[in-house]
């Protein structure tokens, strides 16, 4: 059986700023491609209430049951090649976005996150009861 979670960590100049969790059955189209990331150094920005954290890989669009979104959520934005994290709670517009999983720890270190901030993101396979 396959992996069905994976940890997001965030982390700047060694330090873990945040810690989310990815669920397949939510991004099944970018699950794997997500967990192949491994390590990747970004640089930040912001859009209508969400941190951007642009990603090395080529993100396919999903089918979500999901059309509200609430602070702290992880989505996939697939037009944007990124992952973002709701950092205030908004309407997105036109941007289209899937639902991925949730920060578990640290929301409030990536509210504060500027504009260009370099961060680097770890994804790994989580246990199963994350």
């Amino acid at each position: 059986m396959g992996v069905d979670r994976a940890l997001l960590l965030i982390e700047q100049r060694g330090s873990a700023l945040a810690k989310a969790v990815l669920k397949r059955e939510l991004i099944p189209f970018n699950f794997d491609s997500l967990l192949g990331v491994k390590a990747a150094v970004t640089r930040t920005s912001t859009l209508k209430g969400l941190l951007l954290l642009p990603l090395p890989v080529k993100l396919r669009q999903e089918h979500s049951l999901y059309r509200a979104f609430s602070r702290g959520d992880v989505l996939v934005i697939h037009q944007l090649g990124c992952i973002a994290v709701v950092v205030e709670q908004q309407p997105l517009g036109a941007v289209e976005a899937y639902k991925a999983g949730e920060v578990l720890e640290g929301l409030d270190n990536l509210s504060k996150l500027p504009s260009g901030a370099a961060v680097t993101l770890r994804v790994t396979p989580a246990e199963r009861s994350i």
